[in-house]
């Protein structure tokens, strides 16, 4: 899918049907790194603190806070959030659907009014023991795909499906041990999840390339396309 970018312009954008993604080039925020720590909770700053990626979590958080308060037009310090038991982050008392994922140096948003939503970026110059995780992870029928590419086109198959498998369980709330319960075919012009009826759900899906390092997969819970709306400045 071809994603044309547009500048986000708090004073315009509203959410109203379409799906809002957001993405953010860790580097040209450094310099507020500061200001979008002050938006953390005590509980938010504890998790991200010790991590090597301390930096980029801050600062997805600290992002989707001020993202997030924009649409409901509040104070990014007054939201609070409660988890499903695989950690999905959602507002307390419901409300506007959202999900987030980074690697590397992005960061990729996904917002909707009514339809659960799930996204996941991978920086795809990132090594991994590919067919191990594969076997591991995914359904047989993926991995005995991934198994009989070639090395040059591994790699790539494999981000591909393992972003649209983390999207779409980051919609339902089900964790990376679903992962071998359902399957995609990415060379099927029309995505779509081929799932026991426990976990399939009528949903959109979709996939792009970032900056041509970075693979990204997007889903919503709903049977019918929608708009999308995506913006990289702020």
């Amino acid at each position: 899918m071809k994603i044309s970018w547009k500048p986000f312009c708090f004073d315009r954008v509203r959410l109203d049907d379409e799906l809002h993604i957001i993405q953010a080039d860790v580097s040209h925020f450094m310099d507020q790194l500061g200001y979008y720590q002050s938006f953390l909770s005590p509980e938010e700053w504890s998790w991200v603190q010790p991590t090597s990626s301390a930096a980029v979590r801050i600062l997805a958080r600290g992002l989707l806070r001020r993202l997030l308060a924009h649409y409901l037009k509040t104070d990014p310090h007054t939201l609070c959030f409660e988890y499903g038991i695989h950690g999905k982050p959602r507002l307390k008392g419901g409300g506007l659907q959202f999900n987030v994922s980074h690697s590397h140096e992005k960061i990729v948003m996904i917002f909707s009014k009514d339809h659960a939503v799930g996204v996941d970026v991978e920086y795809v110059k990132r090594k991994a023991a590919y067919l191990a995780i594969a076997k591991r992870f995914f359904s047989q029928k993926e991995a005995a795909y991934l198994s009989a590419l070639s090395s040059a086109a591994l790699p790539g198959a494999f981000f591909k499906i393992w972003t649209l498998k983390e999207a779409y369980v980051k919609s339902t709330g089900e964790g990376v041990g679903a992962f071998r319960y359902f399957s995609v075919d990415i060379e099927d012009k029309d995505l779509r999840i081929q799932a026991s009826s426990v976990l399939s759900s009528p949903c959109f899906l979709s996939q792009f390339v970032l900056d041509k390092d970075y693979q990204v997969a997007y889903t919503c819970q709903t049977a019918e396309r929608v708009q999308v709306c995506a913006f990289n400045k702020f």
